[in-house]
């Protein structure tokens, strides 16, 4: 008789489980990242003003290099961008995002964003600007 009272209890906590864990991989797999920005930023095809932003890898099996800019309530797509694989030595344990300037006069621009504990991150491309070797400027946010 006791036995029965602990199996729906028993029941209850094993789907409880099962419906988070899901959760907290989803997260992991696509990288979520808010950000706030003291200055104007600029991505790929648009400058960001100063705010909090979410950062988050389009959930694509086939290309791990989307990346899509949100505001703080992720109910408006910012920005699409296609990025290509980047590198680094060591993992940070928080998110880094380099910065560069292509001039002296311009605003600085999102070079590359890397998650905690990763030592490979995504590299925002710009044609229309010099590459990083001809740039002057670089900087990090951590």
């Amino acid at each position: 008789m006791r036995n029965l009272k602990i199996f729906p209890i028993a029941l209850f906590a094993v789907l409880l489980c099962g419906t988070l864990v899901p959760g907290a991989r989803a997260s992991e797999r696509d990288k979520k990242t808010i950000v706030t920005f003291s200055d104007a930023i600029e991505i790929p095809g648009q400058v960001l003003q100063p705010e909090t932003y979410v950062f988050k890898l389009l959930d694509s099996s086939s290309n791990r290099n989307i990346v899509q800019v949100w505001n703080v309530e992720e109910d408006q797509l910012l920005a699409t961008i296609l990025a290509i694989s980047d590198e680094r030595l060591q993992a940070s344990d928080k998110s880094v995002f380099s910065l560069e300037r292509f001039s002296t006069d311009s605003t600085p621009a999102l070079r590359s964003w890397f998650y905690p504990g990763e030592t490979s991150g995504r590299r925002f491309v710009y044609p229309q600007y010099a590459t990083t070797e001809q740039s002057n400027y670089t900087d990090s946010v951590r």
